[in-house]
């Protein structure tokens, strides 16, 4: 892929993004419509993508292989966060953000931005790798993120029904069942499989439109006030963590697609996920905010860049 290619498929999120700015600032998207549109993402139309993607791309070979997978992106995940956390304790960051700071220097957007953007520019082959990469980065949020944000504001730490609950979510789910449809070899209809495809389909665009959405609520005055937490959480975020993800690849020699698709998803931005669990335990949300909306500024630059070091490096 060009340089051109690449910026490219930025620019045509780009142009998305700006719908839905447009359409937040006319009030055409208010907190009723953004909450119905991340619900139907979230539980219908993403689900939906990875059924379909079940069905097509999941085969004993890649269930021989994508344990081994996992294992990589979930090294690369774990040393990101505890790199986040001494970073944290290092630069002498607010006891009540060192683990927000973890989190978003080491967990990445995989599903609702990293779906769409790992499809759009490597295909819908990619998407075995794309679920697996979050798999791992599910588990640690739902684990070792969640509960040191608790431990920051004095709660308890506790594993329950409702982490693993969390982890086999709507999306997995749906992969999981298209992957056991496709090992069992039963073929749905094709009256059946258009409609479902027609409405995953709907995930791109639904997505980017509400990633405008969160960009225009931020305001640009509030994303410009960085404070300690959000440099060294978001440095880590586009830098440190993609890195690390690389150098594990290299070290285990990962086929190209997948190592491709780690290292987009390893840059993706913050985990809209961190923003309620920073509310949830009263935690600095301000700056899981902030964070959040600056990341998908910045990943509009960084993401071409990373397309053409995989594509460089794996071809």
């Amino acid at each position: 892929m060009s340089f051109i290619d690449a910026f490219g498929g930025v620019f045509s999120i780009m142009i998305l993004v700006a719908v839905g700015i447009f359409l937040h600032k006319l009030g055409a998207i208010d907190e009723t419509v953004e909450e119905f549109i991340t619900k139907f993402a979230l539980k219908i139309t993403i689900p939906l993508t990875m059924f379909i993607n079940g069905i097509n791309n999941v085969s004993k070979s890649f269930l021989k292989n994508s344990w081994r997978y996992f294992l990589i992106a979930f090294a690369a995940i774990l040393i990101s966060y505890i790199l986040g956390y001494l970073s944290a304790l290092a630069f002498k960051v607010k006891k009540n953000e060192r683990g927000i700071c973890a989190m978003v220097f080491s967990l990445s957007n995989t599903i609702f931005i990293g779906l769409p953007v790992c499809t759009y520019y490597l295909g819908s082959e990619a998407t075995s790798s794309i679920i697996t990469y979050y798999m791992a980065n599910t588990i640690v949020f739902w684990t070792i993120g969640t509960n040191m944000v608790a431990a920051d504001v004095g709660e308890e730490i506790k594993f329950n029904f409702k982490t693993i609950k969390s982890i086999f979510s709507p999306p997995v789910m749906g992969f999981v069942i298209g992957g056991a449809l496709a090992l069992l070899t039963i073929k749905l209809p094709k009256f059946i499989l258009d409609p479902l495809t027609s409405i995953g389909n709907m995930t791109t665009p639904l997505v980017t439109i509400l990633t405008g959405v969160v960009i225009s609520k931020a305001g640009f005055t509030e994303m410009m006030r960085f404070t300690k937490t959000s440099t060294i959480s978001l440095m880590g975020r586009f830098i440190v963590s993609p890195l690390i993800t690389l150098t594990l690849i290299l070290l285990f020699q990962v086929p190209p697609l997948t190592a491709k698709t780690f290292i987009l998803q390893a840059a993706m931005p913050v985990m809209n996920q961190s923003l309620l669990i920073a509310k949830y335990y009263k935690s600095n949300d301000k700056v899981v905010a902030q964070a959040l909306a600056v990341s998908i500024i910045i990943m509009l630059i960084t993401t071409p860049l990373y397309v053409i070091l995989g594509n460089g490096l794996f071809g």
